[in-house]
């Protein structure tokens, strides 16, 4: 069974990070930032994820994705190898409450 250990920023009561292991393995991490928009809205600014996977059949399925958009000819690790990445979300123009009447939050 994975472990999920999520770590929240009290003050502001937001998800700073989330990390998911199986045993001493990482399977992902998810590092949230905010920053405060219109004077008064803390909201996320980007979210950065981080996955490390080391399953076989996933692992030849990403290999033979890669091979496409890098080349057939570009040297691919090992089956037994791990594979990570990184996913970066940035979160922009923001419409805060823009068209919602104040009563819908009542």
């Amino acid at each position: 069974d994975p472990i999920v250990e999520v770590k929240v920023d009290t003050l502001n009561w937001v998800i700073k990070n989330v990390t998911t292991k199986l045993d001493t393995l990482k399977l992902f991490q998810i590092e949230n930032f905010y920053d405060t928009y219109d004077n008064k809205y803390y909201m996320p600014k980007r979210s950065i994820v981080k996955y490390f996977i080391k399953d076989k059949k996933f692992f030849n399925w990403l290999n033979k994705d890669a091979g496409n958009i890098i080349g057939k000819n570009a040297a691919m690790p090992e089956n037994n190898s791990t594979v990570e990445g990184t996913i970066i979300v940035d979160y922009k123009k923001y419409k805060i409450n823009k068209g919602i009447k104040d009563k819908v939050f009542n």
